[in-house]
């Protein structure tokens, strides 16, 4: 059946002034986190390195055509010049993705010219006597947008922007906006006094020095490298008609990067590119003029125009700029994102290879995670799936890739800290439990480590307390990955960089993850198909069915908890739990026969009987209140107030057309959205488990059939045992006490021995009679009766005790030839160890009938049992016997459901099913007693294998209060 995996999230089509504008906004947002770099001791080292390289200093009179003449004579010597420059000092490399950023820096020249800017600012006579400056910045000045300010420390400068800051701002404005940069320098100006030189590298940069072109789609190339060299060196052919139409005599050098940009421009795109600039005429005018670059044959001319001229419909240079660096961008996330569909194709889906083995499936993870961190230029890329243990959600690492060191620890360490802190308040400190809690994506843009600051002030990080020496990123984004709305995990970005994930970055991560979320869905939903497939095939009875089928159905539908109910009618007996699971609430309703119960189901008859196939609501809210009325405080709905419940039809077939009814009743942490297609997924679900289950509710009615037929044959056979017992006990009583040859005590002793199986009978006849458990604690109905009987017995006065002895001897010895054809020697309590118990006889003698078919399957031949007292804290009788040795995992899991050890199993494959022990230790628990477990070594004079034999003691405690002398 084909089925439709609608991820609900769209990209958004706009027209290119509408994207244009999103795009500008974007990159005005990066004022919220303003640090780009520390610059420690800049001045010295650019004197340094400009001396290694023979590179002439620049001051306030260095001419533009000096600083062009000097760069076009050696490229080389500049560029190896800056390259070591922003490795020793950070100059300002800028810290987000920023589209037009990316499309500058990578020309070499334009890096050079911000190298000589930042050296030019910071020496500058003007600027000596302020410890804040605030310059126009080299790529983003075109127009007056964008501005970068230097911080004067004692010994270093903190350079910070570039910052959106509009050129036409009045003086009030440009005062308020210096006064928040001020605010923002606070909080950065202690790690800028108390960090080395080389630990700031290490935080700001982490390993990310490589400039990687993720925001531009050529390859950074030797061949795309000197095609763009080439093109900022055309810019020197403009001097000499710059020199015929101005003289500048001292400008910094960010104008060399304008003209730099406009000749790129006007080269690759084949048009005239402008930009605005202020320049010195005649040695003191300063006015704004529009720079014109354009192609005149095979030569580039620059010419200058009065402000008032060239604006009609011709490009600026930074509209152009942007545009083309955004078409670069998205064309270059696109292209991915069809290698990315591709590739999961071939790979990933129902029928896959990557999932066809662990080892292949952990290939895929790696490999989609890797290509997902390269894509958004980041340097760790973590998925995680939500999986619910009972009504418990856990956040499972589906894949991981990081570049960081230690990489493997690392993503072990932050998955071991989630686990930790995901149910407890603190998870609110980790930015993926937030996605999930929320079901919102959660942006942290700035994290100091050191001073544990962050922006915005809602978005903290937390990581594993135990592995401070790793670097845990400095901006984070997680968003929680939707099917359909339903939630199926949470994916997270980890950068080195502030702020490296901008809105308009973080729309795209939305588009790829509603890329691949259908296949990862996709391949869950069809392997948990399969295995409820097998289950449905297999061979074992229908309870055995529904037990495994339990977490199978609830990772069908993504649930938090889940309860199938079958109604073949509106009274509470015609109500059936069919499977459940996190929802004991539900479960215990209908064996309670009260009207409560039934107030309790009757929101679930009433949508049965509406002919809507989905009802939704949030717990607590006015449309639940409505189809709930009453319940909103009952303890289930109290404590998960605010999940999102759903109840969904579920009908099965019968013959000749019967339908079956029911209602799946479905409970979320997060609420649906309407707009998404999650009720198809619902709806599919509830389908394909009434179909594949049909047989089952058969089989499970035969079986029911079965019990009660044999119930009924049970209780014929418990009466006509009761009514032996009691024409046995007439004759017993007419026995004299005294008579020759005859022992009376040993016939009543076997009258007592008759009554207790009677009981034993009679408890097993009425579990068979009952298809359902009505203690919602326990699975195990024997439990229930034992308890029942306990009860019944506390009541009676006088209360009836316990002799130990008697019962022991009725059960051991009774089975005498049993042990006798096993080897084992087995005594006879006759003197001494009789205590009078006060607890019920048929409970304490089903422990004693355990312990005694243990030793009589298990034992080794040719042993002895042996029995001792023992008085300390508590009252004890050991009972002892050799065996197999156990491990020690075999021990602490002894009193375990259905638990068998290696050896037993090996040895008696077929007889033995670890019910006994388990249900002994909880009857002693009934009992306010104990079974405890413990095992030693041979005797060494033995002639057994040490290393394989070994004594085996169970030792039945009871209170003092209980023995009876």
């Amino acid at each position: 059946m084909a089925i439709a995996l609608d991820s609900g999230i769209t990209s958004r089509a706009a027209t290119r002034n509408d994207l244009r504008s999103q795009l500008q906004s974007a990159i005005a947002h990066q004022a919220g986190v303003p640090i780009t770099s520390i610059s420690l001791k800049y001045e010295a080292t650019f004197i340094e390195l400009s001396n290694k390289f023979n590179i002439p200093l620049l001051d306030q009179g260095t001419r533009i055509d000096e600083l062009a003449e000097h760069v076009s004579q050696d490229t080389k010597k500049y560029v190896s010049f800056v390259l070591e420059l922003e490795a020793r000092v950070l100059i300002s490399t800028v810290s987000f993705p920023n589209p037009l950023y990316r499309y500058i820096k990578d020309y070499y020249l334009a890096r050079i010219a911000e190298a000589f800017q930042i050296y030019w600012m910071v020496q500058s006579p003007s600027n000596s006597s302020t410890q804040c400056i605030l310059q126009p910045y080299f790529p983003f000045s075109v127009n007056g947008r964008f501005k970068v300010a230097v911080l004067l420390e004692e010994s270093s400068y903190i350079v910070v922007g570039p910052l959106f800051c509009d050129e036409q701002a009045d003086e009030g404005v440009e005062r308020k906006y210096r006064q928040e940069i001020k605010n923002e320098f606070r909080l950065f100006s202690t790690l800028a006094r108390h960090t080395s030189q080389h630990h700031a590298i290490l935080h700001l940069h982490g390993s990310e020095l490589i400039n990687r072109s993720a925001f531009s789609r050529q390859k950074l190339n030797k061949q795309a490298v000197e095609q763009k060299i080439r093109y900022v060196l055309s810019s020197f052919t403009v001097e000499k008609s710059l020199k015929d139409q101005l003289w500048i005599n001292s400008v910094p050098p960010n104008f060399f990067s304008k003209l730099a940009a406009a000749v790129v421009a006007c080269e690759s795109q084949d048009l005239a590119a402008f930009f605005n600039h202020k320049v010195y005429l005649n040695g003191s005018d300063v006015k704004v003029r529009r720079f014109e670059v354009d192609k005149a044959g095979n030569d580039i001319v620059c010419r200058m125009h009065e402000s008032s001229e060239v604006l009609g419909a011709h490009t600026p240079l930074y509209h152009l700029s942007i545009e083309q660096a955004y078409a670069n961008w998205s064309l270059f996330v696109s292209e991915s994102l069809g290698i990315l569909q591709a590739w999961l194709r071939k790979n990933a889906g129902a029928l896959g290879p990557r999932v066809a083995s662990p080892e292949a499936k952990l290939d895929f993870c790696r490999r989609l995670s890797r290509f997902l961190a390269f894509l958004f230029n980041c340097g760790e890329c973590s998925i995680y799936e939500v999986v619910y243990d009972q009504a418990e959600a856990r956040l499972v690492r589906f894949s991981g890739y990081s570049r960081y060191p230690s990489y493997i620890s690392r993503l072990d360490g932050m998955q071991r800290h989630i686990n930790r802190i995901a149910h407890s308040p603190l998870g609110n400190s980790s930015i993926v439990v937030r996605a999930f809690r929320s079901n919102e994506l959660q942006y942290c843009q700035w994290h100091d480590q050191l001073t544990g600051m962050h922006l915005p002030r809602d978005q903290p990080i937390s990581y594993p307390p135990d592995m401070k020496d790793h670097d845990w990123g400095t901006s984070l984004c997680a968003l929680p990955i939707r099917v359909s709305g339903l939630l199926w995990g949470v994916i997270e970005f980890v950068a080195m960089r502030p702020h490296s994930f901008p809105d308009v970055v973080r729309s795209r991560i939305s588009e790829t993850v509603a890329t691949f979320a259908p296949y990862l869905y996709e391949q869950e939903v069809f392997a948990t198909l399969g295995k409820i497939n097998e289950v449905v095939v297999s061979d074992v009875t229908a309870q055995e069915k529904k037990a495994r089928l339990r977490p199978l159905t609830k990772s069908l539908f993504s649930a938090k908890t889940f309860a199938i109910l079958s109604i073949d009618g509106p009274r509470l007996e015609d109500v059936k739990v069919f499977l459940s699971d996190g929802r004991n609430d539900i479960q215990s309703q209908p064996s309670s026969f009260n009207q409560k119960a039934l107030d309790y189901l009757k929101p679930y008859l009433r949508f049965s009987d509406s002919k809507d196939s989905i009802w939704s609501a949030k717990i607590g809210d006015d449309v639940f209140q409505e189809q709930f009325s009453g319940l909103s405080e009952r303890q289930y709905f109290h404590e998960n107030r605010g999940d999102f419940i759903c109840l969904a039809r579920v009908e099965w077939s019968g013959g000749e057309g019967e339908r079956r009814a029911g209602v799946a009743v479905l409970t979320y942490d997060h609420e649906m959205d309407d707009q998404e297609n999650w009720r198809s997924i619902i709806e599919f679900g509830c389908q394909y488990i009434a179909t594949v289950t049909t047989s089952l509710y058969g089989s499970e009615a035969w079986e029911t059939t079965v019990r009660e037929k044999i119930a009924h044959e049970f209780s014929k056979s418990v009466t006509a045992l009761h009514d032996t017992n009691d024409r046995l006990e007439t004759a017993v009583d007419s026995i004299p006490k005294r008579q020759a040859g005859l022992d009376k005590s040993r016939f009543e002793k076997i009258l007592g021995d008759l009554r207790r199986h009677e009981r034993a009978l009679g408890s097993s006849s009425r579990i068979l009679k009952k298809n359902r458990v009505t203690r919602d604690f326990e699975s195990d109905p024997r439990l229930y009766y034992i308890a029942n009987i306990i009860s019944e017995w506390r009541v009676k006065s006088p209360r009836p005790s316990t002799k130990f002895r008697e019962i022991y001897n009725a059960i051991f010895i009774g089975a005498k030839s049993a042990f006798f054809e096993k080897g084992i020697a087995v005594p006879a309590l006759d003197r001494g160890m009789d205590p009078t118990l006060d607890i019920e006889e048929g409970s304490l003698a089903e422990v004693l009938l355990t312990l005694k078919s243990n030793i009589i399957k298990y034992g080794l031949k040719d042993t002895d049992v042996l029995v001792r007292e023992s008085s300390a804290i508590n009252y004890g009788i050991r009972i002892s016997n050799i065996g197999f040795k156990m491990t020690v995992a075999e021990q602490r899991s002894i009193f375990f459901d259905e638990f068998r050890g290696e050896h037993a199993r090996a040895a008696h494959p077929d007889d033995g099913s670890g019910f006994g022990l388990w249900y002994a230790e909880r009857v002693m628990k009934e009992l306010d007693g104990d079974i405890r477990y413990g095992q030693s070594d041979l005797s060494h004079d033995t002639r057994l294998d040490h290393d394989r034999y070994a004594w085996h003691h169970f030792t039945l405690s009871f209170p003092h209060s209980k023995v009876i002398r």
